[in-house]
Parts: C-alpha cells; structure tokens; sequence
C-alpha cells in the first residue's frame, strides 16, 4: 500500500463514490458544493473541523476564541464562492471536564460572528470524546443563481491577485510554539487565532464580474492558488516581490529564523482572497477598487503550461520553497 497526500486521498475516495445527482452544480473540488435552489439563488454548502493538538491546543487561546475561529473558517469557504453566509450546523465532541463555562464562553465566541454576518445556528449534534475536543461546522449560504465563483475558471493572461497580507497566520502559529509573546508578536498572534472571514469583499468581487475564479488562502498561498491550477488546468508565475506582508514581518521572521518569503507563500490559515482577473481588465479592475477599504495586490499571471507552476525572485529567478503548504497526512 502507498502512502498518499491528503489530497490524493480525497481524489481516490471522490472516484470511488457514487456519481453527483441531479441539482448537485459543483459538487467534490471545490471551497463549497453548489446546489440549485427552486428560486433565484443558488445553495452553497461547506464542512470543517478542527481537532485538539491537529488544528489547535488549548493552551493556546480560549474557548471562545477557538469556537469564533471554527465559524470564521467555514465562513471563509463561502466568501471564496462570492456567496452570503446564512446558516450554519454545529457538532461538538467535548473530552471529559468541559465545563458550563466553557459552553458559555464557546457560545459567545460563535454569537460575535453570528451577529457581525448574520448568520443563525440551526441545529448540529455533541458527543463524548475520550481524545480531546472537536468543533465541526457545516456552513451554508446563498449565492445568485448561476454567479458562484469557482476554482476552474482561471484563463491563460489573467492576473493573479490576494486580499490582505501573508504569512502573519503562520509566523503567529511559530511565535506560540516556541512561547515567544512579545508586543511585535502579538499581532500575528491574533491573525493566527481569530481569522477574519472576507464575506463582504467576496461578494464585492463576484458583482464586479472580472473575476475568474477564487479561492481561499488556508493550506498556503502556493498550494491554495494549485487548486486553481489543477482544476483550471493551468499554470502560474508569482513574484516574491509582490508577496504583501505585515509590517514587522521581516523582522520576527529573523527572530525566529524563518525565511520570510517561504513562510509568506506557502504558510496557510491566512484566509484571505486569491483570485484571478481577466487579464485585459486588470486596469478597470484596478480603477474600481479605488476608494475600497480593503488590500488588493497584484502577486503573478496565469499561463498556458500546466507544468508550471514558479514562485520568481525579482531577477525572474525561480525560488526553492519545499512542500508548497499544509497537508494534514504529511
């Protein structure tokens, strides 16, 4: 038997299941699946799950934090479709001597999202675990009929974007691991445990329709953006120069000698927006994000070679970065 990558796996199991029904528009491949309403809209539909000492310890932030970030990133997956969040289903395993408190404090963590998105819980399923907690969540939401955004749509010329800044999950991630909770730390620190979930730029995005295809940036920027190209069938060139980083960046990088481009590019649980623009509008993109309060940064190009797949240094150079993000099987 071979050892296979996470999402090796995914593709052997997809191939062994029964073929998509009908009404089912995007089904395995992609941040949502797309279901056909009876009306003007579209459903889109997404699960996660984050496990004790996999996704997160608990030494690490509180109970509310940790329920606020397993929402946000459901949330995420519906804001890389352009959707609007609606509701969502909650399962719990809770490990012996989890507390009335600790239900408290996880409820307060979901209702701060519940109410800046509105969305509702509807129902979901607790259990007891004898291997620490689990928080899964099923996200659903709604998109106009025909409009959801997809990971196979990206064209030869299109340009490359991402909202927001890279790699500060990440360095957050390391600054915990190795107890480092300094002032320059902290910002990472609170990218990494309360995420913030880009449903009203996604939206924004989709009404623009110069957007090709999106998705969001939560295995790392290289190996989110190969999603793209595996399904669009595609390649692509990134400038590492382009790369946007938090201010401080660099340097708590060198503090705990981690090579900040790599780190930016392939670190994860960024979760913010990659996407692609027709690439003969990337200036009346550009026009209309004017005024806008978010960061759009224009990072590479997408080619014609499925091949090729390049993260540039700023001579054009191809930069060696190993595993391209995170798999939860290697």
């Amino acid at each position: 038997m071979n050892k296979l990558s996470e999402h090796a796996f995914i593709r052997l199991l997809s191939q062994e299941l029964r073929p998509l029904a009908e009404g089912v528009l995007i089904g395995r491949g992609d941040d949502c699946a797309v279901l056909a309403g009876k009306s003007d809209v579209d459903w889109l539909y997404t699960t996660d799950a984050m496990f004790e000492d996999v996704h997160f310890r608990r030494s690490f932030m509180d109970m509310a934090t940790l329920a606020r970030k397993a929402l946000a990133i459901n949330l995420s997956d519906i804001a890389a479709m352009g959707g609007k969040a609606r509701y969502y289903l909650l399962s719990v395993a809770a490990p012996e001597g989890l507390t009335d408190n600790d239900a408290r404090a996880m409820a307060a963590g979901l209702r701060c999202l519940e109410e800046k998105y509105d969305v509702v819980c509807i129902g979901g399923n607790t259990t007891r675990s004898a291997s620490g907690l689990v928080l899964s969540i099923t996200a659903i939401g709604q998109v106009p009929k025909g409009a959801a955004l997809l990971r196979s749509q990206a064209k030869l010329g299109d340009a490359i974007y991402v909202s927001g800044e890279l790699g500060s999950s990440a360095l957050g991630l390391q600054c915990l691991l190795q107890n480092i909770h300094t002032a320059e730390a902290k910002p990472f620190i609170d990218v990494h445990c309360s995420p913030e979930p880009r449903l009203a730029l996604g939206e924004w995005l989709r009404k623009t329709d110069m957007v090709t295809s999106m998705i969001d940036v939560s295995d790392g920027l290289v190996a989110d953006l190969g999603h793209i190209a595996d399904q669009s069938r595609v390649g692509f060139e990134i400038s590492a120069d382009a790369l946007p980083m938090a201010e401080g960046f660099h340097e708590t990088c060198n503090l705990l000698k981690r090579d900040p481009i790599v780190l930016a590019a392939t670190g994860g649980e960024d979760y913010e927006l990659c996407f692609t623009v027709v690439g003969g509008k990337k200036s009346a993109f550009e026009k209309r994000c004017e005024g806008k309060d978010w960061k759009l940064s224009h990072i590479g190009t997408i080619l014609a070679d499925e091949k090729v797949r390049v993260l540039c240094d700023g001579t054009g150079n191809p930069i060696t970065y190993g595993q391209a993000g995170f798999d939860h099987f290697l």
